[in-house]
């Protein structure tokens, strides 16, 4: 563990950062976290149920300035991905591509939409995929339009790859 604490002070930057089925990512999350300098991590993509969201988003208050790329992965839960794209909206300025999966409720296709907001100068790539097998999220394709709206009056390019609602 020394030696891996030595390993990134070294570090002046990590292009991303790939959390794929990892469980005992905490221990890489925190030796980022106290490392004494700005650490520059330009991409997060989390393809596992990783809630430890305490740290999550302590690496998106070191990092999320210089963040670029993020990819929220399906098997998140919503309350997860909640908190998240709070510590997103907080911390992170200049996102070229975001990606979210999964089903998605009301309140987190709002705060897809304020991030979207925030970082509408940078953003090129924006992909929303939504699988809802509840009534209650029938109410999501309005927000959905609305960034749609949004993003076409700030002329920002973006990609739909999929939207479903299976009700």
């Amino acid at each position: 563990m020394e030696l891996l604490n030595e390993v990134f002070e070294q570090l002046n930057g990590l292009e991303s950062i790939h959390i794929y089925l990892c469980y005992s990512v905490n221990n890489f999350i925190q030796q980022i976290i106290h490392i004494t300098k700005p650490f520059k991590l330009k991409s997060l993509f989390i393809n596992n149920n990783y809630n430890d969201n305490e740290l999550l988003q302590l690496l998106f208050q070191k990092s999320g300035k210089y963040l670029e790329n993020i990819s929220l992965r399906p098997c998140m839960t919503n309350m997860s991905k909640q908190i998240l794209l709070e510590s997103i909206r907080k911390y992170c300025v200049k996102f070229k591509f975001f990606e979210s999966m999964g089903s998605h409720n009301i309140d987190n296709f709002q705060l897809i939409l304020d991030s979207i907001k925030n970082f509408k100068q940078s953003l090129n790539y924006l992909s929303i995929e939504n699988l809802s097998y509840f009534n209650e999220y029938a109410i999501c394709p309005p927000i959905f339009m609305q960034i749609f709206i949004f993003l076409g009056m700030h002329h920002v390019n973006f990609v739909v790859e999929s939207y479903t609602i299976a009700i």
